[in-house]
């Protein structure tokens, strides 16, 4: 009988800890928007805004280690009520470890299955900006950058969340959780849809990692091959 029960507290114990340990991870939906050039003197809040991309949405799942970030095509999304992501590869997703400061991605280029690219990005230098707004309840503070005279991005973000994140890889070192982005130069807007909070999982897939050095040497090895032949 003592047998018995130190096996049920062991076990009661083993998902109390999972539990916990997963509860603290949040989930994003964005949409994507296309602007004209009055959306950006209201900065999102306009009357001209359509949809561009009504089929496809960005779904990105979080915690304080880990960011995992995927598209969702004709609103089709198989893993909408799952508690674990990432351990299956899929096409476009993004991978951030936050710790390690490292990024992986899956894209159609890759050389071999089960492959994930490792992606090296430059830090962005973000300025503060003035605007402050709230969206979907949250208390957004905003930055901006300027790349030219036409193109310029504006980021608005909480910190709330008490954590950063980002549906793109090129937003990662915003100081919180983007929660809308307009490109003036693409006259394109990202903003989060839906947030919910649940016992999510993620995990990094067991894959092989190819660096973007290892990717040009592969193929300028398959172009001297066809050169040969």
């Amino acid at each position: 009988m003592k047998t018995v029960f130190k096996s049920i507290l062991v076990l009661f114990l083993i998902v109390s800890f999972n539990y916990c340990y997963a509860q603290k991870a949040y989930s994003i939906w964005y949409k994507y928007f296309s602007t004209d050039t009055s959306l950006f003197s209201s900065f999102g809040n306009g009357p001209n805004v359509r949809y561009s991309h009504d089929s496809v949405q960005i779904r990105t799942l979080f915690n304080d280690t880990l960011i995992y970030s995927y598209y969702i095509y004709d609103k089709k999304d198989k893993y909408k009520n799952g508690l674990v992501f990432g351990d299956n590869l899929r096409l476009h997703a993004i991978y951030y470890n936050k710790k390690k400061d490292e990024i992986y991605s899956l894209n159609g280029h890759l050389p071999r299955k089960k492959t994930m690219l490792q992606i090296y990005r430059v830090p962005k230098k973000w300025e503060p900006y003035w605007q402050k707004k709230q969206i979907l309840g949250y208390d957004c503070e905003s930055v901006f950058m300027s790349s030219t005279k036409t193109d310029s991005t504006i980021i608005f973000y909480t910190k709330q969340l008490q954590t950063n994140a980002s549906p793109f890889y090129s937003y990662f070192d915003v100081p919180g959780v983007v929660l809308q982005i307009i490109e003036k130069g693409s006259k394109k807007m990202v903003i989060v849809d839906k947030i919910d909070e649940k016992a999510y999982k993620i995990v990094m897939p067991k894959a092989e990692i190819m660096t973007e050095a290892d990717l040009r040497e592969y193929f300028e090895n398959k172009k001297r091959k066809q050169r040969s032949n």
